[in-house]
């Protein structure tokens, strides 16, 4: 059980990072906002679409740590190594059904990559979606990701954008 939740996991982690049209398996270098995608962050996201795990493990270092933080702020390691991913991946690919993902609200600090995630997949004949927080670490010179947090899961239900009269941060106004 709890390794099909760890698998789970990494599929709703490696889901948040891009945005795959059904017919499509390119991300696209650009999101909504204009924000460029990082390459590293494209070829994950591509080789997920492409229920590639093997293309996936070309975009992470091979020590890259996935962690994954509870709802009390607690984290856990998900896979220590390229090698570890690439295995659970393989395995977690066996089991989901037309996985779709879009990067929203992405933000680039330095070597750090924040994102919202959206993730879709099939079940039967209805469609699931959920959404959730993904932050990625950059090697220094930004041609893989190094580390990855990967924050709990929201049903579509439950995210709620800010209300319409929620007090503004001050560098807002």
């Amino acid at each position: 059980m709890l390794k099909l939740l760890s698998m789970m996991m990494l599929w709703a982690f490696f889901a948040a990072v891009g945005q795959c049209d059904e017919q499509v398996e390119t991300v696209p270098s650009k999101q909504g906002n204009g924000v460029s995608i990082p390459a590293p962050i494209q070829t994950l996201v591509s080789g997920f679409n492409q229920g590639s795990a093997e293309n996936m493990g070309t975009a992470v270092s091979e020590t890259c740590e996935v962690r994954y933080v509870d709802d009390q702020g607690k984290s856990s390691l998900g896979s220590r190594s390229r090698q570890e991913l690439v295995k659970q991946m393989d395995g977690y690919f066996s089991h989901i059904k037309e996985p779709r993902s879009q990067l929203s609200q992405v933000t680039i600090f330095g070597r750090f990559v924040s994102a919202r995630e959206s993730v879709s997949w099939r079940k039967g004949d209805k469609r699931l979606t959920q959404f959730s927080l993904v932050v990625f670490e950059l090697e220094e010179k930004a041609d893989r990701i190094a580390r990855v947090w990967y924050y709990p899961a929201q049903r579509e239900e439950d995210v709620h954008e800010p209300h319409k009269d929620s007090p503004k941060h001050p560098s807002e106004e």
